[in-house]
């Protein structure tokens, strides 16, 4: 008798929390949007006669019921808090999670199949599987600390430390000098690594450190055939721009300084890459390393914790060398004002759901010029499916946009986002006036150039629509500075945007 009572209290139990998810499903306020998932959710379909004919307007609701669950971002979170409890691993001194990581293979350069991360996007994995896992590879002992036992993995065994001056106006990267992170790495760590080329694209995500020093790093690979065609393509520039200087600066990842020891086997080296494309650029394009000056500063905050890009300090490193290979003024910082958005958690998060990530966030620190006045111009694009449906009336704005602390979006600080055409113009006197031809690590770059440019125009490989030359001439542009990480410099899509710039 006491059985059946208990089990009568179980099942109403159990019948009530039910109901009440049914409740909470069925009436509570949909969710529209997605800060975790930095997405617009899907919205409610127009229900026709011949949609319900067809049967479509069924799976159409279904999706949009599953899409727009209430709080889905509480629930996302209280998922990963799950997952990551019963999915962490403990590997001494520190304890070093793998997001999708594979062991690093090679393939034939003419069957790789590379794609790039877009903004907000990671890249997928091959489908081909790994001769070993983290949990039988060499990092599955890791027990290195985050700090001095982390090193370049850029640092790996076949790089090529010679640069052909005669071909390229400019020097391949060097190595950072010997640093005390560098000197850590025992040389038969690089031993694991493969000394081919790397024709894998993103290599999955590590999560390494604890507390404040938690981060998060996109391991690499890439094609040396994809990467040789983007410097194809730069070099077609100064031909089709006669009178233009044109520049090309490649943008390493946080992979290249800040990888722990135990995960280098899962990561390819952006130095090789990043040699690979200045040597293959024509005389008439200067090639920007700024490898080396980053590698000088690692114990500087100039890459971000939680998010895929480099910090705005980062930038600044690299703006230097372009203004000093450009000719044009560049101050220090004590020429801008610093500003915060405290308790910053970006992209990282999302594509690891790893909750130590979320649960240790960062500043974001940025700079703002403090004696120009700036009036900048955008032409935003009306995006469908992730390509340009319209192109918009120009319209004025700030190039700094207003960013509350926690903001998961701050990187959008600057100009609010990619899919747009902007022109700032600075106020200064000089004749020079840049584009800046990028991917979304650009977008960090042109706060610390308004000195040394009277225009600075910042055009995004994904989205401009317009022919490259006519845009040139009409706005007297004297310099192009194509700025894209090692990612995107490795992506057909890349390459193939920019030789489509010369003729749409």
């Amino acid at each position: 008798m006491k059985d059946s009572r208990e089990n009568l209290i179980y099942i109403a139990i159990t019948g009530l929390a039910f109901m009440a998810i049914v409740f909470i499903l069925l009436l509570g306020k949909r969710s529209t949007q997605s800060e975790l998932e930095r997405r617009e959710l899907a919205e409610f379909p127009e229900i026709t006669a011949p949609s319900l004919i067809r049967g479509e307007a069924g799976p159409a609701v279904s999706e949009w019921y599953a899409d727009t669950v209430p709080k889905r971002d509480r629930v996302l979170n209280m998922a990963m808090d799950v997952r990551n409890v019963r999915g962490i691993r403990d590997t001494g001194e520190e304890t070093i999670r793998f997001h999708n990581v594979k062991e690093l293979r090679t393939e034939p350069e003419e069957t790789a199949q590379v794609t790039a991360a877009p903004a907000g996007e990671p890249e997928k994995q091959p489908e081909k599987e790994p001769e070993k896992t983290p949990e039988n590879g060499p990092a599955a002992n890791a027990g290195a600390s985050a700090g001095a036992e982390n090193a370049p993995a850029a640092a790996a065994a076949g790089q090529n430390d010679t640069a052909d001056a005669e071909t390229a106006q400019t020097e391949a990267p060097a190595e950072p000098e010997t640093t005390e992170t560098a000197s850590a790495v025992p040389e038969e760590a690089y031993d694991a690594l493969p000394e081919e080329a790397f024709t894998v694209g993103s290599n999955g995500i590590i999560v390494s450190g604890s507390g404040s020093n938690t981060r998060a790093i996109m391991m690499y690979g890439g094609s040396a055939s994809v990467a040789k065609h983007y410097a194809e393509v730069v070099s077609m520039y100064p031909e089709a721009l006669p009178g233009v200087r044109v520049y090309c600066m490649v943008i390493p990842t946080a992979v290249s300084y800040y990888c722990p020891v135990q995960a280098l086997s899962y990561t390819g080296s952006q130095l090789d890459q990043i040699r690979n494309i200045m040597e293959s650029l024509s005389p008439a394009v200067t090639g920007i390393n700024v490898y080396s000056v980053l590698g000088e500063h690692t114990e500087e905050p100039i890459y971000l914790r939680t998010d895929h890009h480099w910090a705005p300090l980062g930038a600044y490193y690299a703006a230097g060398e372009f203004a000093k290979a450009a000719g044009v003024p560049f101050p220090d910082l004590s020429s801008y004002e610093e500003r915060v958005v405290h308790n910053y958690c970006g992209t990282m998060y999302m594509y690891s759901q790893d909750t130590a990530v979320r649960d240790n966030p960062e500043d974001f620190v940025y700079y703002v010029p403090r004696d120009l006045t700036l009036e900048t111009t955008y032409i935003n694009y009306t995006l469908s499916d992730g390509r340009v449906a319209a192109e918009n009336p120009p319209f004025s704005g700030p190039f700094f946009q207003p960013m509350n602390d926690g903001n998961s979006n701050a990187y959008c600080v600057f100009m609010g986002g990619d899919a747009k055409i902007t022109r700032v113009q600075t106020g200064v006197q000089n004749g020079r006036r840049l584009v800046i031809l990028k991917d979304s690590f650009g977008n960090a770059l042109p706060e610390f150039l308004f000195y040394g440019f009277e225009e600075v125009h910042v055009l995004d490989a994904r989205y401009f629509t317009r022919n490259i030359v006519q845009y040139v001439q009409e706005n007297g542009i004297t310099d192009v500075l194509f700025a894209n990480n090692v990612f995107h410099a490795g992506t057909k899509s890349t390459a193939a945007a920019y030789e489509r710039f010369l003729k749409q």
